[in-house]
């Protein structure tokens, strides 16, 4: 096929860059994967192109496989599509065979763009999209819609072509040309089979004998169509020698020149078309020569390759027998090797019972070391546990006795803040009392109102007459007990101070009198404004509630101090007991403390050492369990390990076993006989083991000598140089199956060989044994 032009290239990408597919294609590897192309049918024709390819992106991206798939689904898609929805391509589509492998590799250009033009191709035919697809082309405009259009009529025509031919030909070469040409097994659909080169080359040569048949049929035609030409172009060179004469004898010259010049040019075009049948004439007869030494060559190499599969049949053969008897000498030398090792075994299990039993003797003064140290440790532990508990008990005492301290400090503190607020309220009330007692002589205050203080000033004039009426019969009383002394003039002094005070005192209350019926007549006048503040019964409830309060904190200040005088004497008698009790306690406390402490330094002492043991026991318990479960895991490890090595692990497991018993005698005893009933089986078997192994050691000198004079012989027979026929044979065996090697090699590396994975060979003994007697009994292999 001729190779694209690059308008058509240019052309398909910018067509593709018109669909919606989230980034824009620049280069085949965007084509690589198959996503791209799946996006592009889909917008096509949805219903038809519907669900996700094989394979992920994801997965594209990592592997060629994934990508070849893709493709694959995509090319077998379109195709179908071409030739079933839009019956179009009806024969071209069958041969249109890109190399999708190629493509999902290394993105080969000439087959990615084979795939892009069959998916342009649905678009352009598909009766949803045609008219879209059309629209698109006008868009983009001549320099991208004529390389896509002679694209497309150049497939139309070659499709046309192809038809034309198959009809040309029988029934017959057109029913395998159709079913067995090479093109027709290179599709996609027939890629995943297995190829046969026999049916092949059967195949091949069937074509062949059927071209030399058609070039046959062909060059026939041509040699007869040559004849008759030539037969014509001798009856036109009689016509131009009668022109000739005719010109010369002065006929019609004007009508004699037109002929003459029609007959040259009729003679022209025989002549080239002669020569174009010639040339074709002998490129049929090189194909058919050709054609007849490919036929002979296919001929010989058939009766070589038909003497090669004898001669290989034989050699399989042969081979079988070969490996049925390595296979026995393979056994026998296992058997052999088994003997010798179990013989191994069963000595170094001797020697490990005695070691064991030199062990068990060693280690009797530590088990009764052992069980005083637990003794000790258990005591210790006691002792520690009687120790914290006195300690706990301490120090909740300790505790109780701080928080009754400190919740009585706290009451302490209430008691001496709550006096001190009593005393300053004391000092205000007395304050008052005393400014109550000398307000008599006083201005009135400017924001005291009238009421205020005539109800103040009554007070006083009422206190004032009690105390003269008080004084005056104390006077009295005087004056009848003891006459004019000293105390009464005393008296009579006072008596005369107060009842001037007292004048001046009603003389004030009177004045003040009128002035308060004056401002009250003036008030009536304004009893609008005064009903709004009423400022007289304001200060008279304030003073009423004062008056109360001083009451209430009077007791309360009698109750707060009976309380601090009780609570003086409680917190006396506490400190005092506290005192006393505290320096006895913690007297005791520090002797506890230091006795605790230099037990628990010696429980610690004893603690981490035990600790310190029981770690490298716990450390050497996991090495025997590594140990242990190493030899269950792998029966044949211990034979395979060194001998030195090997006996040191057996020791340390015998010892182990041994110090798992020694806490209980009974079953330490029971535990020894055990193992040492096991031993004595162990020496039995190892006795009958031996019995056979001098048995197989004895059959296998046997065959030892019978193999040493067989070698004698041969090797005496090739000193002499006769060649015997087996030598001869299996030269010839070698030499065929280095050919077979060669051809199979050859054969793996073309791309039509499908290559799989090869099974993995058996990992247990019993599938090995099995295999080992299908192959010895020629049955094939058990799948896996």
């Amino acid at each position: 096929m001729d190779p694209d032009p690059p308008e058509l290239t240019t052309a398909l990408f910018r067509w593709a860059n018109t669909f919606d597919l989230g980034k824009t294609v620049e280069s085949w590897r965007d084509l690589q994967d198959g996503h791209v192309l799946w996006k592009i049918l889909q917008d096509v024709e949805p219903d038809y192109f519907s669900g996700e390819l094989p394979e992920s992106s994801a997965s594209a991206q990592e592997n060629w496989i994934p990508r070849w798939q893709n493709l694959k689904h995509i090319d077998r898609l379109v195709m179908m599509y071409i030739r079933d929805e839009c019956g179009k391509l009806l024969e071209l589509s069958k041969r249109m065979n890109p190399d999708l492998k190629a493509v999902a590799i290394d993105a080969s250009s000439e087959d990615l763009i084979q795939v892009l033009k069959a998916v342009m191709l649905a678009a352009m035919y598909s009766p949803v999209s045609n008219q879209r697809m059309v629209a698109v082309m006008e868009q983009l405009g001549a320099k991208v819609a004529l390389p896509i259009a002679s694209c497309i009529g150049q497939m139309d025509a070659a499709d046309k072509r192809l038809v034309a031919e198959l009809d040309a030909h029988t029934g017959v070469d057109s029913d395998v040309e159709g079913i067995g040409s090479p093109e027709r097994i290179n599709t996609p659909q027939l890629r995943g089979f297995r190829r046969d080169p026999d049916l092949e080359r059967e195949e091949r040569l069937f074509h062949a004998y059927a071209n030399i048949k058609e070039l046959e049929e062909k060059n026939t035609g041509l040699v007869s169509e040559l004849e008759r030409m030539r037969g014509q172009l001798a009856n036109l060179e009689d016509d131009l020698t009668e022109a000739k004469y005719r010109l010369e004898n002065g006929g019609h010259v004007d009508a004699s020149n037109e002929m003459l010049e029609q007959l040259r040019l009729k003679s022209n075009r025989d002549k080239d078309y002669i020569a174009e049948l010639e040339t074709e004439l002998g490129s049929a007869r090189n194909g058919v020569e050709s054609l007849e030494r490919q036929l002979e060559r296919l001929t010989a190499d058939e009766a070589s390759k038909q003497q090669l599969r004898d001669e290989l049949q034989l050699l399989k053969v042969e081979r079988d027998d070969l490996l049925q008897k390595s296979k026995a000498s393979e056994n026998l030398k296992k058997k052999i090797q088994t003997l010798q090792e179990s013989d191994k075994a069963g000595q170094n299990l001797r020697e490990d019972l005695e070691a064991a039993q030199e062990e068990v003797v060693q280690l009797r003064p530590f088990k009764d070391r052992c069980i005083a140290l637990q003794r000790a440790y258990e005591e210790q532990g006691k002792t520690i546990a009687n120790g914290e508990q006195e300690i706990f008990d301490q120090k909740t005492t300790r505790k109780r006795l701080d928080h009754e301290i400190k919740v009585l400090s706290q009451r302490l503190e209430a008691a001496r803040e709550r006096q001190q607020r009593d005393a300053e309220t004391m000092n205000e009330q007395e304050e008052r009392i005393r400014e109550l007692d000398g307000g008599a002589v006083k201005e009135p205050a400017l924001t005291e109102t009238l009421d205020d203080e005539l109800t103040s000033r009554d007070k006083i004039h009422n206190e004032m007459k009690k105390r003269i009426a008080q004084l005056e019969s104390e006077n009295a009383q005087l004056k009848t007990a003891s006459g004019a002394s000293e105390e009464s003039a005393i008296h009579a002094q006072n008596m005369q101070m107060l009842q001037t005070r007292c004048e001046k005192l009603e003389k004030q209350y009177l004045d003040i009198y009128q002035e308060n019926l004056g401002l009250e007549s003036a008030l009536k006048d304004a009893e609008e404004d005064t009903l709004q503040s009423r400022p007289f019964l304001e200060l008279r409830d304030r003073l009423h509630t004062e008056e109360q309060l001083r009451t209430t904190k009077e007791k309360r200040l009698f109750d707060v101090e009976a309380e601090l005088a009780d609570t003086k004497v409680r917190m006396q008698a506490s400190e005092s007991k506290l005192g006393a009790v505290g320096k006895e306690k913690s007297d005791a406390l520090d002797e506890l403390k230091q006795s605790i402490a230099n037990e628990t330094a010696t429980v610690q002492g004893e603690n981490s050492r035990l600790v310190s043991h029981v770690k490298a026991l716990e450390t050497e318990l996991d090495e025997h369990k590594s140990l242990l479960r190493h030899a269950l895991l792998d029966k044949y490890a211990l034979l395979k390990e060194d001998k030195d090595l090997r006996e040191k692990n057996e020791f340390k497991l015998v010892s182990e076993e041994l110090k798992g018993f020694k806490g209980d005698p009974d079953s330490f005893y029971d535990v020894a006989a055990s193992f040492t009933q096991r031993i004595e089986e162990s020496r039995g078997l190892v006795a009958a083991k031996e019995a056979e192994m001098v048995k197989a050691q004895s059959q296998h000198q046997a065959q030892v000598e019978v193999l040493e004079n067989r070698a004698k012989k041969a090797e005496e027979e090739a000193a002499k140089g006769t060649t015997t026929p087996l030598q001869e044979n299996i030269q010839r065996e070698l030499q065929l199956m280095t050919t077979a090697w060669y051809d199979v090699t050859s054969r793996m590396q073309s791309d039509a060989v499908v290559v799989q994975r090869r099974g993995d060979a058996p990992k247990s003994f019993l599938h090995r044994q099995r295999r080992l007697m299908n192959a010895a009994a020629g049955l094939p292999k058990r799948a896996r």
